[in-house]
């Protein structure tokens, strides 16, 4: 079946079909292709030499693989694999930092639609640094980023020479934008609290001023008795 038999089909039931045919993007990948291949939730080498296996028998050029869980995953010996069989067929081997939002304490674990790709606090940023600094040390030149800010922090690492000038950084589906508005719960730590206050600061001076409360707010508390007069 052709696009040519399917438009009488879809004319038969009263709907026009798809304009064809579709103009050409001028763009192309460095290697001059229209198009790439790539395979996610590759989330180790076995995966990975499974999926090698398979595109030779198919044919199939993969030029990119990708990992939905992340670094923290997998071992120093599975990062040296991964990478040296990225390099040895030539695949981009593209690994998810972490820990994210939805593996941390609170209620967006419970959640599918939270902001799962979000680091939350300092100590978040901090850990998805140390990832990035050990895929790197395993030969990985490709990472997943699920935060606005994490890859904003990780593009100044690498223009001032702490991470290789060869790294490449891949957006997440699940990257959202951050909300100022900052619910404080018992599931914060107290650190994280003490983090988001020290950036009230900062906020405001982008005109968004924000408010932490001193004293975090339990949703399950009794309320306590009103005060009497003795």
């Amino acid at each position: 079946m052709t696009y040519s038999d399917l438009a009488p089909l879809m004319q038969a039931v009263g709907l026009a079909p798809a304009a064809r045919p579709w103009p050409d993007s001028p763009h192309r990948f460095p290697d001059g292709a229209r198009h790439h291949v790539e395979i996610p939730s590759v989330e180790g080498p076995a995966v990975l030499r499974a999926v090698i296996d398979e595109a030779t028998r198919q044919g199939l050029r993969v030029h990119r693989v990708s990992q939905g869980s992340g670094v923290l995953m997998l071992s120093d010996a599975e990062l040296d694999e991964m990478a040296a069989l990225g390099r040895e067929h030539d695949i981009e081997v593209c690994l998810f930092l972490g820990p994210r939002g939805s593996w941390d304490a609170g209620g967006q674990a419970m959640r599918t639609e939270a902001a799962a790709g979000v680091a939350r606090g300092a100590e978040a940023v901090e850990a998805c640094i140390a990832e990035a600094r050990r895929a790197c040390a395993h030969g990985i030149r490709s990472l997943l980023v699920g935060d606005v800010g994490v890859l904003d922090v990780l593009a100044r690492l690498r223009a001032a020479g702490h991470l290789p000038a060869d790294l490449v950084f891949k957006t997440s589906a699940i990257m959202c934008a951050a909300v100022v508005g900052l619910a404080v719960t018992r599931a914060m730590a107290a650190a994280q609290i003490a983090s988001a206050k020290a950036a009230q600061d900062e906020l405001a001076s982008f005109g968004t001023p924000a408010v932490i409360p001193d004293r975090y707010s339990d949703p399950w508390a009794v309320p306590a008795a009103p005060a009497t007069a003795s």
